[in-house]
């Protein structure tokens, strides 16, 4: 379809898009502000006493100043533009080409007749060399980047979970778009994984059926960061999630089936430390969101589930034992149970915080499997 030109209207708001800073400015930035300010009212102020005996007023400086500022500004702006623009062109080309070689020592690696990567064993000279190379490239390449090198070493069956060759273990994977990956049993063991996309993409208009970007399903992602990464809608069923950071993550509507979430992090951290924080999330607490989602016959021992989320999410058969949830401290409270009932969709078969069956806990409390009254307690 043939893409209208833009309105006047819209050109005007690109411009002032263009003209206000994208980013906050920094304290040194508004210093300078703040000291040319000064230095403009100071030069005013002088002009307006030295134009007094010859009845030149500060509006007439004004006039005689505004045109050479205008061009002075204009001319400013736009070097600016220019410079930006080329640093962005090099910071591509640079990236480009660190991905370029990367690829090209993998290849090398790949190939080679004696000792050929995907043969190898971690631990191995070859592969140690090839995590170095990743690790290190890794550092260099933005969002998108990564996620190419991630997929590179999913289809050159690097990074399997039964043999992977290579440990990614720490490698910053921060950010990376892994939309329409598919790592069906992927080792990313301790991977940083920090605001990383593994959202739904799209729905088929023939079917109805959502279509998830990120196939993670039996994926080890024990120890793995994924702080605040969107997995709305993602197949995590029998994914080892052990000891994993969810903690500001989005799970709404994900299959967690079977996985092992066993002392995750999804709650509020006690202190949360937010030094050096981006601003863009302060304003989103910092506890995992499971709305919806399918939690049937998790392991959840241990787990930190303070102020997460919880509404309408099927619990049926999960493993709370010793979870924490609200309150502060580790806590084996009726509170948890009463919470858990008020939110869960389904609790059938689960083992609660305290350690019993949920159906036990309604015996004790006189209540039927229902939920119903079945007598005094």
């Amino acid at each position: 379809m043939k893409q209208e030109p833009p309105t006047k209207l819209k050109r005007l708001f690109k411009f002032i898009r263009d003209l206000v800073p994208s980013k906050r400015p920094t304290r040194e930035q508004r210093l300078w502000a703040a000291r040319t300010i000064i230095v403009l009212i100071l030069l005013l102020g002088i002009l307006t006493l030295i134009g007094l005996p010859f009845g030149i007023t500060l509006w007439d400086w004004a006039k005689l100043l505004i045109v050479p500022g205008v061009l002075a500004g204009g001319g400013i702006w736009f070097n600016r533009r220019q410079q930006e623009r080329s640093e962005q062109n090099a910071e591509r080309q640079a990236q480009d080409s660190a991905l370029e070689a990367y690829l090209d020592d993998m290849r090398e690696l790949l190939v080679d007749e004696k000792r050929p990567l995907h043969k190898a064993q971690q631990g191995d000279i070859v592969s140690t060399v090839a995590r170095a190379r990743t690790l290190t490239a890794l550092i260099k390449l933005d969002r998108v980047r990564k996620a190419t090198v991630l997929r590179f070493l999913y289809e050159s069956r690097l990074i399997v979970k039964h043999h992977p060759v290579l440990d990614l273990s720490g490698a910053d994977l921060k950010g990376a778009n892994l939309t329409a990956a598919g790592l069906h049993g992927a080792a990313l063991h301790g991977a940083q994984l920090q605001g990383a996309n593994l959202s739904i993409t799209y729905v088929d208009p023939d079917t109805n059926m959502l279509h998830f970007t990120a196939d993670l399903i039996a994926a080890d992602l024990s120890s793995a960061d994924l702080t605040r990464a969107d997995l709305s809608s993602a197949d995590l069923g029998r994914t080892n999630l052990s000891g994993t950071n969810l903690s500001g993550a989005v799970l709404d509507d994900a299959d967690l089936s079977s996985a092992n979430l066993n002392s995750a992090n999804l709650g509020k951290p006690s202190k949360a430390d937010l030094s050096g924080a981006d601003h863009d999330y302060l304003g989103i607490i910092w506890a995992a969101s499971l709305r919806r989602a399918n939690l049937q016959d998790a392991d959840l021992r241990g787990a930190n589930l303070a102020e997460t989320d919880l509404h309408d999410a099927n619990l049926s058969g999960a493993n709370m034992s010793g979870a924490h949830l609200v309150g502060g401290g580790w806590s084996n409270t009726e509170n948890d149970i009463e919470f858990l009932e008020r939110e869960a969709a389904s609790l059938k078969g689960a083992i609660m915080p305290d350690g019993q069956k949920y159906e036990d806990w309604l015996k004790s409390k006189g209540r039927g499997e229902d939920g119903e009254n079945s007598g005094p307690s």
